[in-house]
């Protein structure tokens, strides 16, 4: 008689310890508690579950990951998410050879940026996402990022990035994610993703010069998110150089009106979001000029909106679906 549903309740009001069987027969494991070995037994009861486990969220292990050494068995887990508070080795998941997508954060009473050992993954090469949120890696983990040639999308939140010029340049990077960090003329090493095709810069601290920003001149970036950052007119220049980008978002930027009439040079631009501060007759004037915009968002969260000109860019800009948010 199969018992893994009673297993499976019993792991959740027991022990707070919550598996999920997928239709398909897989699990996914999540606990925001310590290794309990009367649970681990449990764990093991569930018929097959070390051979089909797939998915693991483990939140604040106060006694790090090593104590679940059930995890050594489960070699085809795909997606692992991991809040830690402390520098933490991942040698016990080094049979993982199946992994295909990491996310790592650190906890909220953290008070410097913990360790995360990723390199430890040594017989992993299949990573397709990679997301680091307030922890760092060092030189052997970036080491080990550049040798993930699936390597698709990377996202650095209050995460050291420095290691860039690790990545080859043979690399199949498509998006990279930069959130509330100091961005310098380090960001000049994405030269290294010629396949890069999204690009986000939020909540940044921009001191990169439009030099920095040549890269997007031999880039095929098709979307590009420079919101809530200091990035000014000063490098709308170098941003319409890139020669197939058609998404551009400015929301709370330093950009201003007068620096948008650079929007006629990006060639293919079909889709500007802009935050309210930029919408002025001259600035409308700059829009009507860009033959292949289709939309335009304007946000106005903390400020009036003037019916007067959303009637003029609609007016002006015809072609173009137009919605404005405010509060």
């Amino acid at each position: 008689m199969d018992n893994t549903r009673e297993l499976i309740l019993q792991l959740r009001n027991d022990y707070e310890y919550y598996v999920t069987k997928s239709t398909d027969g897989t699990y996914s494991f999540e606990t925001w508690d310590a290794w309990n070995s009367k649970a681990g037994e449990l764990l093991l009861q569930i018929p097959n579950f070390a051979a089909l486990l797939r998915l693991v969220r483990l939140v604040r292990p106060e006694t790090g990951i090593d104590d679940f050494n059930i995890l050594r068995q489960c070699t085809s887990v795909c997606e692992l998410g991991l809040v830690i508070h402390a520098d933490t080795a991942l040698s016990l998941l080094e049979e993982w050879s199946e992994l295909e997508h990491l996310k790592v954060w650190s906890s909220s009473d953290c008070e410097n940026r913990p360790v995360v050992r990723i390199q430890d993954f040594c017989k992993c090469h299949r990573i397709e996402t990679i997301q680091l949120s307030g922890v760092d890696v060092d030189e052997l983990g970036f080491k080990w990022i550049s040798n993930q040639t699936g390597l698709k999308s990377i996202s650095f939140t209050k995460s050291a990035y420095g290691g860039l010029q690790w990545i080859p340049t043979e690399n199949m990077i498509e998006k990279i994610s930069f959130q509330e960090l100091s961005i310098g003329p380090e960001i000049s090493a994405l030269t290294r993703c010629k396949n890069l095709k999204n690009l986000s810069v939020s909540s940044c601290t921009v001191s990169a010069v439009p030099e920095d920003f040549e890269f997007l001149r031999d880039s095929g970036i098709r979307e590009l998110e420079m919101s809530f950052s200091n990035v000014n007119d000063s490098h709308l220049p170098a941003l319409s150089a890139a020669p197939h980008l058609s998404v551009l978002t400015l929301e709370k930027s330093n950009v201003t009106a007068s620096g948008l009439r650079q929007l006629p040079a990006f060639p293919v631009l079909e889709r500007l979001y802009i935050d309210i501060s930029m919408l002025t007759e001259e600035s409308v004037g700059y829009m009507s000029e860009c033959p292949k915009l289709q939309d335009i968002k304007v946000f106005a969260w903390d400020r009036p909106v003037e019916k007067r000109l959303i009637q003029l860019l609609r007016r002006k800009c015809k072609q173009c679906e137009i919605m404005v948010y405010s509060s």
